[in-house]
């Protein structure tokens, strides 16, 4: 009562009625107003521009995913190839130009942790966006027989990495212990560290799993089948899975979900 009782009599104290006010008084408070509109006036007719882009001027108007590099550049995926925008023009990467890409059809655009553009084609080829006119190209076949399984994942937050393994039997050992098929795309990646994250993934009986991997070390945990994976989300490098409207639970590498 007594802080609504101070407001009020500030209020009256700054912006006396009109029948109590003087004339010099009246004459400040219609200026003041006269300012604040005046101000919300001028900040809302600020100049902005509206270019559309279509088909005229793109080659491809769906868009996969969409990500930005350190340099302002913007990548997307698209099903006729990888293409960057600077802000005024669009150019179109693909077969034709971009040797190492076996496909124009690309499904994944995302940035790993070293916060590089990545992309996935149809066929599995990666390329890392190296500068705005150079790439590199890498078949995952060939990086999972360096000892890196590539984790990434079409839906979801578009996360990247890699997770590597000291010895060429590690792999083997590793997708044995999870019971990996391969021939299916992961469910959903977190990556909560450059070289740490959760992967949620279903083995070769179709059920859910999640596999929390730091370095070389690996955890796995069952899932109930009521557990859905599209619950999940991540809050600076949390991961949480959503129960109810006003619960959720954190996930780490004691206590899994």
């Amino acid at each position: 009562m007594n802080q609504n009782a101070n407001y009020h009599r500030f209020y009256r104290k700054a912006f006396p009625p009109a029948n109590s006010c003087t004339t010099s008084g009246w004459l400040f408070y219609r200026l003041f107003l006269c300012f604040c509109l005046l101000s919300s006036f001028v900040s809302s007719q600020q100049p902005y521009t509206i270019v559309h882009y279509d088909e005229n001027t793109m080659p491809q108007t769906s868009i996969g995913n969409i990500q930005q590099d350190e340099n302002g550049f913007l990548w997307m995926s698209t099903q006729y190839g990888i293409m960057r925008f600077d802000g005024e023009n669009v150019r179109l990467f693909n077969t034709d130009n971009l040797k190492g890409l076996t496909s124009n059809r690309i499904r994944l655009c995302a940035k790993g942790p070293d916060k590089s553009i990545q992309f996935v084609d149809e066929n599995h080829v990666i390329v890392t966006v190296k500068s705005p006119n150079r790439f590199e190209t890498l078949a995952t076949d060939k990086t999972i027989r360096e000892g890196r399984l590539p984790l990434y994942t079409s839906a979801g937050n578009n996360d990247f990495t890699f997770l590597s393994f000291n010895e060429k039997t590690g792999f083997e050992r590793f997708a044995d212990s999870l019971q990996l098929d391969l021939n299916r795309e992961f469910v959903k990646l977190y990556t909560t560290g450059e070289k740490s994250g959760f992967l949620f993934y279903a083995d070769r009986q179709e059920k859910v799993r999640l596999c929390y991997y730091d370095e070389n070390a690996y955890k796995l945990y069952r899932l109930s089948r009521a557990f859905k994976p599209q619950h999940t989300f991540a809050l600076a490098n949390l991961v949480f899975y959503q129960s109810s409207a006003s619960e959720a639970f954190l996930a780490n590498r004691k206590v899994c979900l």
